[in-house]
Parts: C-alpha cells; sequence; structure tokens
C-alpha cells in the first residue's frame, strides 16, 4: 500500500499554543544545552508544532485522545495518548528532512521511551522551508510572523525498529550527534485501523 503523508496545517490558534509550549520548554530547560541536543527556542517551536499537529490527526482517528505534551510538568507520559497507543512525536524543519536527518532518536531518548511504554514514535515536518535554515537559528521575531503552517505526518516506527535501526551521525554541521537512525517507516494507516 502507498504510504502517504498527511498535512495538517495549522491555523493562528494552533500555533499561538505552539508558540507557547516552545516558549515554556525552553525556558524550562535553557540551562541543559549540551552537544547533542540543542536547546533553541526555533528547535522546541518546530516540535511543539509537530505534536500540536498530530494531536490533531489521532483526534480524527481515534478516540479517547489526550494530550499530555500540553502539560510540562507531564514528562512520565508520552506526548500523546489515542485510545491504546502510547505516542511519541519527533518533528523536523524541511531543511534537517531534506538533509536526511529525520527519524532519528538518540539512544537516551530511546531509553526514555521504553520507560514511558511508549508504543509508535510520529515522524514528521514541516512541509516547506519556510526559514531556509536550521530551526535552531530561529529567533522570536521570525516565529511571531507565522500563520498557516503545514506539517507533513509522515509515517511511524516502533520502539523495536528504532532500537534495530543502526547508530550515527546525524548532524548537520562539525558537532557529532549519534541517533538511531530509523531509514523508512510504517503506513500512518496502520496505526490507527
Amino acid at each position: 500500500m502507498q504510504k502517504d503523508p498527511v498535512k495538517i496545517t495549522l491555523d493562528d490558534k494552533s500555533l499561538e499554543c505552539a508558540k507557547l509550549i516552545a516558549d515554556q520548554r525552553f525556558s524550562v530547560h535553557q540551562k541543559y544545552s549540551r552537544p547533542e541536543y540543542e536547546n533553541t527556542l526555533g528547535g522546541h517551536f518546530v516540535g511543539a508544532c509537530g505534536e500540536v499537529a498530530a494531536y490533531q490527526l489521532c483526534s480524527e482517528r481515534a478516540r479517547d485522545v489526550k494530550g499530555y505534551f500540553f502539560d510540562l510538568q507531564d514528562e512520565a507520559n508520552p506526548d500523546i495518548v489515542a485510545g491504546d497507543k502510547r505516542i511519541e512525536v519527533k518533528t523536523w524543519s524541511w531543511y534537517a528532512w531534506r538533509e536526511g536527518c529525520g527519524r532519528c532518536v538518540t539512544p537516551n531518548q530511546l531509553e526514555k521511551y521504553k520507560t514511558k511504554r511508549v508504543d509508535a514514535v510520529l515522524w514528521c515536518h514541516w512541509k516547506d522551508d519556510v526559514f531556509r535554515k536550521p530551526s535552531r537559528c530561529l529567533s522570536i521575531t521570525e516565529i511571531t510572523g507565522l500563520n498557516g503552517i503545514d506539517i507533513m505526518v509522515v509515517d511511524w516506527s516502533t520502539l523495536a525498529m528504532i532500537e534495530a535501526a543502526p547508530i550515527r551521525n546525524t548532524s548537520l554541521d562539525a558537532t557529532v550527534r549519534l541517533n538511531h537512525k530509523v531509514e523508512d517507516g510504517n503506513n500512518l494507516e496502520d496505526l490507527f485501523p
């Protein structure tokens, strides 16, 4: 069966929600930057947009959807629980996805996902190269002027698929970022049959 990504357009309300989440995460995690994890407002914004889009998709396809990513105090749960599926969401800018850095999970993240008993990781990216630069370089001014952003929910993987994927450097610059790099995911239709 053909795997077709699902395009979710974030309206002004959804983007305001993502901006608020990104700003709060950036403030909370500001002191935790390290080479393999760039704690930037732009990076948190890209991720929050993906979570909001994935929540919308899950709400259309499943029952009893709960978005734990809305509550920054709730780190013990996955981003989304949709029916009996525990889901984490990973999102990249189009720039990073295009350069082959999508579908990556650090070994430390994988261990956290196991602790959360995650069933699936949804892989997302921005549809267009809105900024024509890495998300780490985004300023609050650039983020504030956005509207109608398209997020592509591409596919998903199980933790077993991620764990089986080779660990390799997925950096776009000179920094070494070792990740499990999944080459292909499962059809979205198989997540919510």
